[in-house]
């Protein structure tokens, strides 16, 4: 049986893509490992995959994150590692002498072509600051190149693998990229990787509670706002905001919120959340506003309803712009955003021209399916399993 290791570091919207692709290559027979976090092992038990825990823990013993990595890759014969971890999993693949993917979850600048939206100066500047960081970088992982015996290296690891023709995974939406995502051979557009609803629900956190559920099926359509991440000192500012815009507008509005102690009413059109399952909570909103994570984005649009989103920084500005050229959506930055901007902004994407259109992009990208690319992918690479499991 051909083993297939999955590594990948960050929060849940860089695990749980990894999860997807592990549930998928179980299915079709192969053994596959998970390297990551040690917050989501109980993720891992949940779809019942070997799972090694990658320590976050800066007071750690020196490379005891790459040592676990190390260990998930023994006799594997496939790597597929998050563009977060490349500097570790590309010397790993080198130690082991297996073939090594490369997976980036949203739009990175090296990869794209002039005609992607981003401007020649932001493509440039992004660029650079990739391959500067190295430098920062290179000590650390040349000593543990040493660790493991291999020579030293001089040349970014990204640069080295675009040069070596190592596979490129872009696990987000051809639909919404556009034809100027192509890049040739070596990169592969392969649409989200989404995990089934079945495993979703077995996921801590992501089940509806009945009280929100009450809430939600007796009244009309809720807009959706996400204020993670919000710093304290403007959380009220905010909620009375948007308390003010619903009570003009008439809607009622979620308000997700990493901050919020208690789920629960903030008034009687208004819920605050925790957190819940977006592929679920979308398709009962009439539009969400957001920042433009590649995960929360792509479960709007599947939802088939406008997106009004709210960049930080330049990857959420290229989502911001490809919503704009479908007409599915608008494009406030952040530091545009207020309260009458905010309102415009939403009567602006709640016409019924972008519900229309939003529909019919949200049934194309729906018709996506990522995991059976790359499924099919590992299969020319390592051949099909003779015996499927049940998953």
């Amino acid at each position: 049986m051909k083993t297939i290791t999955l590594i990948t570091q960050g929060n849940r919207s860089e695990v749980q893509p990894f999860l997807a692709l592990a549930t998928a290559l179980q299915k079709e027979g192969y053994q596959v490992r998970l390297a990551a976090p040690a917050a989501f092992a109980h993720y891992a038990r949940k779809t019942g995959l070997p799972f090694f825990p990658i320590s976050d823990n800066a007071a750690a013993p020196a490379f005891e994150a790459q040592r676990s990595m190390l260990a998930a890759a023994q006799d594997a014969n496939l790597i597929i590692a998050h563009l977060n971890v490349l500097d570790w999993a590309q010397a790993i693949a080198e130690k082991l002498e297996c073939h090594l993917h490369i997976v980036a979850l949203q739009p990175h600048a090296p990869f794209l072509p002039t005609t992607s939206g981003w401007s020649r100066l932001e493509q440039a500047l992004a660029t650079a600051r990739h391959f500067q960081d190295w430098h920062s970088r290179m000590k650390l992982a040349n000593a543990w190149r040493r660790e493991m015996g291999l020579p030293q290296q001089l040349v970014c690891p990204l640069r080295k693998a675009l040069k070596q023709g190592t596979p490129f995974l872009h696990a987000y939406s051809p639909t919404l990229a556009g034809d100027g995502e192509k890049h040739g051979p070596q990169h592969h557009l392969t649409g989200q990787w989404v995990l089934s609803d079945r495993f979703r629900f077995r996921l801590p956190g992501n089940a509806p509670s009945t009280e929100f559920s009450e809430w939600l099926y007796r009244g009309g359509r809720p807009v959706f706002f996400d204020l993670n991440g919000l710093p304290a000192s403007k959380r009220e500012t905010y909620l009375k905001g948007i308390q003010r815009l619903s009570q003009r507008q008439g809607f009622r509005a979620i308000i997700s919120a990493d901050w919020v102690e208690q789920e629960g009413l903030y008034e009687r059109d208004i819920f605050c959340l925790n957190g819940v399952d977006h592929e679920w909570l979308f398709r009962h909103c009439a539009a969400i506003v957001h920042h433009g994570g590649s995960g929360t984005i792509h479960a709007g649009v599947r939802a088939g309803i406008p997106n009004l989103l709210c960049s930080t920084d330049s990857s959420q500005a290229y989502w911001g712009r490809q919503l704009e050229k479908r007409g599915i959506g608008v494009h406030l930055p952040y530091r545009q955003l207020g309260e009458s901007s905010l309102e415009a902004a939403l009567d602006k994407a709640l016409q019924l021209s972008a519900i229309a259109k939003a529909k019919a992009v949200g049934q194309a990208v729906s018709e996506e399916n990522g995991l059976e690319y790359v499924v099919d992918m590992v299969a020319q690479l390592l051949g099909r399993e003779q015996l499927a499991v049940a998953v």
